[in-house]
């Protein structure tokens, strides 16, 4: 059942959207390159002005404006932008630690917010089918935009370069919580394909009250801050068509444009076009978006965060992330909400390391261009599973 305090009204900020559509013309009174010529005294004028005789005068810059007006009309906001809005919140049944803080969380932070608890997926003890999740995984799309190093064994013998991850790439196994992790969210796609609006996705190690010590007025984020940017978020995702709307990212920094051409014009100063993120600790995802994701997951062949990036590159998934009031042009890990222990308290291994700093050679398929052994990958693995949840 979902869960919510019913008394708590939905908030509303007011905010209207843009007035004229992307790429539509504010209109004119005379087309470019053409005139009008008027009897008498009076003569068109090329920028959309003219003089009639008499007491007649042009029409005035505000019936200008009016007719202006006319071709674009302002887009109303919704009453209640996040009206319908629910969530599911992603919790392993072994962390009840980080159920009972979340909740604590939600309850103060989120009142109007109704969601649904959703058993994560338990990548070392839940069978997961091959044909939606991939046993292994290649670095070679993430290192267009994650940076690998030589890897080393413990007697400092070159495995793999720096090259090799980007060409041909590297094979990993995925961890086990990595592959639970990717399945939990490939049901979560399911829930929301079958939907007729957006679903909310939250994992349990979700934070929303956070401060921006880079920030030279030492900002806060809190639930009023992620409610009030939501709303302006979800306002535009109406004009935008969105698939995916990232609440937390990694990765963006003014675009992080490899591929494509960053967007010209005047800067949204709420929602922003992604090429690739990483993360997946809160977004919003649609219909369509999901039904895109699931279509390309057959199986998914990447870690979930790396998957829905590339998608989001390859021009598939229409993404955005959404702005914190202190995030700018250079923000590198920004969004309205945060994870609570992203280096101490994860329960998911890394396999290729990640920023976690973890074994980069528990999880190799081979070394040294040699295929280990799969019994050596199940010894491998084995060692460090009783690590993970």
């Amino acid at each position: 059942a979902f869960l919510s305090n019913f008394a708590i009204p939905l908030p509303c900020s007011g905010y209207r959207g843009s007035m004229v559509q992307k790429g539509k013309s504010r209109g004119r009174m005379v087309q470019k390159g053409k005139s009008i010529k008027l009897s008498g005294r009076g003569r068109a004028q090329s920028k959309g002005t003219s003089k009639l005789s008499g007491r007649g005068r042009a029409q005035s810059r505000g019936a200008a404006k009016a007719k202006t007006r006319s071709r674009s009309p302002r887009i109303a906001a919704a009453s209640n932008p996040l009206e319908g809005l629910k969530a599911l919140v992603v919790n392993m049944e072994t962390r009840p630690d980080r159920r009972a803080r979340c909740q604590e969380m939600l309850a103060k932070e989120l009142p109007w917010l109704q969601y649904e608890w959703f058993a994560a997926t338990l990548g070392k003890t839940d069978i997961i089918p091959d044909d939606q999740v991939a046993a292994t995984w290649n670095t070679k799309k993430n290192s267009n935009y994650g940076t690998y190093e030589d890897v080393f064994d413990k007697d400092q013998v070159l495995l793999h370069s720096a090259q090799e991850f980007e060409d041909p790439g590297v094979e990993y196994l995925f961890s086990p919580g990595e592959r639970g992790c990717a399945h939990s969210h490939y049901r979560c796609w399911e829930k929301a394909a079958a939907s007729d609006r957006p679903l909310l996705i939250l994992e349990d190690d979700l934070q929303i009250c956070f401060e921006h010590p880079e920030h030279p007025e030492g900002a806060v984020s809190n639930g009023n801050t992620f409610t009030t940017r939501l709303e302006l978020g979800m306002q535009e995702a109406k004009r935008r068509e969105m698939d995916v709307l990232y609440l937390g990212w990694s990765g963006w920094r003014d675009g992080n444009n490899k591929w494509g051409k960053p967007s010209r014009g005047r800067k949204n100063p709420f929602v922003r076009k992604v090429e690739y993120v990483w993360t997946t600790v809160a977004y919003v995802i649609w219909p369509q978006g999901a039904r895109r994701l699931l279509e390309r997951a057959k199986p998914m062949d990447q870690p979930v965060d790396n998957f829905m990036a590339w998608e989001a590159r390859e021009g598939r998934l229409n993404s955005y992330v959404l702005f914190d009031p202190a995030d700018n042009e250079a923000t590198f890990t920004g969004g309205v909400a945060r994870q609570a222990d992203f280096k101490n308290d994860t329960d998911i291994r890394k396999s290729d390391g990640g920023d976690q700093g973890h074994d980069p050679t528990i999880y190799l398929v081979s070394v040294q261009g040699k295929k280990k052994p799969e019994s050596v990958q199940a010894e491998s693995a084995e060692h460090v599973q009783g690590k993970e949840k």
